[in-house]
């Protein structure tokens, strides 16, 4: 199953479970300050539970002969997920010190018709380009992830640390891609249009 990517492990996780055990909700029509809270909960469980596992399980899985002779690419899963960790915390970083906080300062600037503060980044546009970015990143790691565990598909005899271990790689691949889902498709669309509307009634205010 090589060249599995996450979105359509998402799809066919979607195709077999029913909307009300997905838990998905519509984001699209909640607040935008509830739908941050939502996605900074998650960059929280990523990296109090969900992230410490798998490292746990890839250590205990390339420390055993008997289970790493089980999987010859443990080896590089961990190097790829190492790397997926590091960059994935920076990105963390930048969104709730630098990108949600001016998002929330745009939509108060909406609620109260007052002008935009000058950011030292210029236009919203700037940091959510780089968000954008890391995101195609870090897909192509976990597109990676992916062939490498062949789509996180486990043999029949395969011992249980090794089912958990993919178990937990699909699920935190899945949780990420919806992530991304709702910030690329959601989220960013959203600031952008809210932007770009004050920028206007700014400059028709100011032609008055």
């Amino acid at each position: 199953m090589a060249g599995v990517a996450a979105e359509d492990v998402l799809r066919q996780i979607r195709e077999t479970t029913s909307p009300s055990e997905s838990g998905e909700e519509n984001w699209k029509s909640r607040p935008t300050p509830e739908l941050i809270d939502h996605l900074v909960a998650m960059h929280r469980r990523w990296a109090n539970e969900n992230i410490p596992l798998i490292e746990a399980l890839l250590e205990r899985v390339e420390a055993a002969p008997d289970l790493a002779a089980r999987l010859p690419s443990v080896g590089r899963i961990r190097r790829l997920f190492t790397r997926m960790r590091h960059e994935l915390e920076q990105h963390l970083r930048k969104e709730e010190n630098v990108l949600f906080p001016a998002i929330l300062s745009i939509e108060r600037c909406a609620a109260t018709s007052t002008p935009l503060p000058r950011q030292a980044f210029g236009s919203v546009l700037n940091p959510i380009a780089l968000m954008e970015s890391d995101h195609s990143a870090d897909a192509r790691i976990w597109d990676e992830i992916g062939d490498l565990t062949y789509g996180y598909t486990v043999a029949e005899d395969s011992p249980e640390s090794v089912r958990l271990l993919f178990r937990e790689l699909q699920k935190l691949a899945v949780a990420i891609h919806e992530h991304t889902h709702l910030e690329n498709n959601i989220l960013f669309p959203r600031v952008v249009r809210l932007e770009n509307d004050l920028r206007s009634q700014n400059k028709s205010a100011g032609a008055t």
